[in-house]
C-alpha cells in the first residue's frame, strides 16, 4: 500500500524525484532537535508514540505558525520512506498526515531557509545563518557565508595553477562580490525603501518642496510618480557607518515608493572592493594564489 501511495504521488507531481514530507515547528523546537540529534516520537493520539508529517507544505506552514508565530516558525522536511504510513486519524487521508514510530536522525532533515532547503546540521536556527564548515580558512578568508564555496571550486577547476588563474584575469567579479557581500550586482533588482539609505538628508529637500508646492496630499503626489524606471543605487561604505545601499539618483521615486510602501527597481553598483573585504591583509596576487591553494581540488 505504501509503495502504491508513493507511485501515485510521483504521477501527480509528474516527476521521478524523491518525495518529501514536511514538519512544521518552532525555532526553539528545531534547535532542540539539533542538540538531541533527532526528532523524538511523542504521544500524539496514535497507538504508540509517533511523529507527524504532511505532504502539504502549506499545512506544515500553518502548523508552524501556530507553534512559533510568523517570526519563529520553522519548516523541516525529510524523504518519504517505508518508515512512514498514513495516519488513521484522518478520514480519506491522501497524505495530509503521515506518521512514523521511529526517531528521525538530524542528518535526514532539511530546513527551509531564505537560500532554499539546507541540511539542518549546517544551519544556525537561532541566528538564521549558515554554519561555517571549514574553520581552517576563516582566519584568512572572511566570506559573508559559505553558500558560494561550490561555485568558487567550480570556477577554480578551470585552471591548473594559480599563475594561470592570475593570467586569465582572476576570479570573476560576480563570484568575488557574492563571496564578500552575499550578492552581486546582478542578484539584486529591487529593494524596499526601508533598505535604502541617503548620503545626505539634504538630498530630499527639493522633493519635499515639490510635494508642498504641488498642493496635493503626499499620497496623491506619489501616485503620479512613475515607479517603473529603476533608480541608481550604490552599495558602499561611508566612514563610521556600516556598508549599505545608498541612493545616487532617483530621490523623487524613492520618496514616492516610501509613501506608497512599494518596492523599487534598481540599477546596482557595488563600490566596495571584495578582495579587501574578504582578505584585507593580502594583495591581489597573494589573494588569488592563496585561494587557489586552499580551494582547488
Amino acid at each position: 500500500m505504501k509503495q502504491l501511495i508513493r507511485k501515485l504521488l510521483r504521477e501527480i507531481t509528474n516527476n521521478n524525484e524523491q518525495i518529501y514530507l514536511y514538519h512544521g515547528t518552532s525555532k526553539g523546537a528545531a534547535n532542540n532537535i539539533k542538540k538531541d540529534g533527532y526528532i523524538k516520537t511523542n504521544n500524539v493520539g496514535e497507538i504508540k508514540p509517533s511523529i507527524s508529517f504532511t505532504n502539504d507544505i502549506d499545512y506544515a506552514k500553518y502548523y508552524a505558525m501556530s507553534k512559533g508565530g510568523k517570526d519563529r516558525m520553522v519548516i523541516l522536511r525529510t524523504i518519504l520512506t517505508d518508515d512512514f504510513e498514513l495516519s488513521n486519524r484522518i478520514k480519506n487521508n491522501k497524505g495530509d498526515e503521515y506518521i512514523t514510530f521511529e526517531n528521525i536522525p538530524v542528518n535526514k532533515l532539511e530546513i527551509k531557509t531564505k537560500y532554499g532547503w539546507i541540511p539542518l546540521t549546517k544551519w544556525d536556527v537561532i541566528f538564521d545563518e549558515l554554519i561555517t564548515e571549514n574553520t581552517l580558512y576563516n582566519d584568512v578568508f572572511k566570506f559573508k557565508n559559505d553558500l558560494y564555496i561550490n561555485d568558487l571550486k567550480k570556477e577554480l577547476s578551470k585552471y591548473e595553477t594559480s599563475e594561470q588563474l592570475l593570467r586569465s584575469g582572476g576570479l570573476s567579479i560576480e563570484l568575488l562580490d557574492r563571496l564578500a557581500h552575499g550578492f552581486s550586482e546582478e542578484d539584486i533588482k529591487t529593494l524596499k525603501p526601508k533598505e535604502l539609505k541617503l548620503k545626505w538628508l539634504a538630498d530630499l529637500e527639493n522633493v519635499v518642496y515639490e510635494i508642498e508646492k504641488s498642493g496635493l496630499s503626499p499620497k496623491e503626489w506619489a501616485k503620479k510618480i512613475n515607479l517603473s524606471e529603476p533608480i541608481d543605487v550604490s552599495f558602499l561604505k561611508i566612514k563610521n557607518k556600516k556598508p549599505g545601499f545608498y541612493i545616487e539618483d532617483g530621490h523623487h521615486r524613492y520618496m514616492a515608493a516610501k509613501i506608497l510602501n512599494k518596492e523599487l527597481p534598481i540599477n546596482l553598483e557595488i563600490k566596495i572592493n571584495p578582495i579587501v573585504t574578504i582578505s584585507p591583509d593580502l594583495t591581489y596576487d597573494e589573494f588569488h594564489r592563496k585561494i587557489f591553494d586552499t580551494f582547488s581540488n
